[in-house]
């Protein structure tokens, strides 16, 4: 059976909290910021692959990096991202102020009935808010 469109956007979403659970729990570490992308270009199998945003330092540079992966999107002219980080692991590197979010996994997609978003509590570190903010991510 194929998966449509949508059914892939909901796995990866799965995808991207079982393996922060995974590597929290393993290692004490978050994967990096991760964009999937879909080009409807494509037919009946739009997934065009995905990139993950190279390592940064806290700032500026991990701006740039994370912004980098729009202009990813758009070379391949995507008609659809899912978009997926650790978000007080970002909020950290990105040095936004305010009280620290909690540890989760956060994946947010546009395309579809409109943009969603959705959380997930990583490796037992409490509960994250339905307030992932973005950070313009998408």
């Amino acid at each position: 059976m194929e998966l449509t469109e949508q059914q892939l956007v909901d796995e990866l979403q799965n995808i991207a909290v079982a393996t922060t659970n995974a590597t929290l729990a393993e290692g004490g570490f978050v994967p990096p910021p991760t964009m999937h992308m879909f080009c409807s270009d494509l037919g009946r199998q739009p997934y065009a692959g995905y990139v993950r945003s190279r390592p940064y330092f806290p700032g500026d540079d991990a701006h740039t990096a994370v912004e980098t992966l729009g202009l990813v999107a758009s070379f391949v002219n995507a008609s659809r991202v899912v978009l997926a980080w650790e978000q007080a692991d970002l909020q950290i590197a990105l040095q936004r102020p305010g009280e620290l979010l909690p540890t989760g996994r956060a994946c947010a997609t546009n395309g579809g009935s409109g943009p969603t978003r959705r959380t997930s509590a990583s490796g037992g570190m409490g509960t994250v808010s339905d307030d992932i903010r973005p950070y313009g991510l998408c």
